[in-house]
């Protein structure tokens, strides 16, 4: 899974990152500073959107599943926060986003899982 450098790219003023998904559908992942939006390839789709606290994420690594059913990304940001991004799959493409707080840690500026 490629997963850009948080870093170095800016999608948008209140974006800190853009990239595809590995999703059979496509699609593109924002990582924002107030939400993570899902933009479908379909035409016509909607985003799916997941609201969070002001926040500027600076690494992110991609979390194997055992199953196909959803993506997983752990993420972390500026105060030390971790967090899991889960995007939720059916046969018909990403149904919807979840964020889960896992806990705090040291400012990291890079992650594997």
């Amino acid at each position: 899974l490629l997963v850009p450098p948080l870093r170095s790219s800016v999608a948008a003023a209140a974006s800190s990152s853009a990239g595809p998904t590995q999703t059979s559908g496509g699609g593109v992942l924002i990582l924002g500073q107030n939400q993570i939006t899902y933009l479908p390839s379909t035409p016509n789709a909607p985003p799916k959107i997941v609201p969070m606290q002001e926040t500027l994420l600076l690494s992110a690594a991609s979390i194997p599943t055992l199953d196909s059913s959803d993506i997983r990304y752990l993420l972390g940001d500026d105060t030390g926060r971790l967090l899991v991004l889960a995007l939720l799959r059916n046969s018909g493409g990403i149904t919807s986003l979840t964020l889960d707080y896992l806990g705090s840690v040291t400012t990291p500026t890079g992650l594997t899982y």
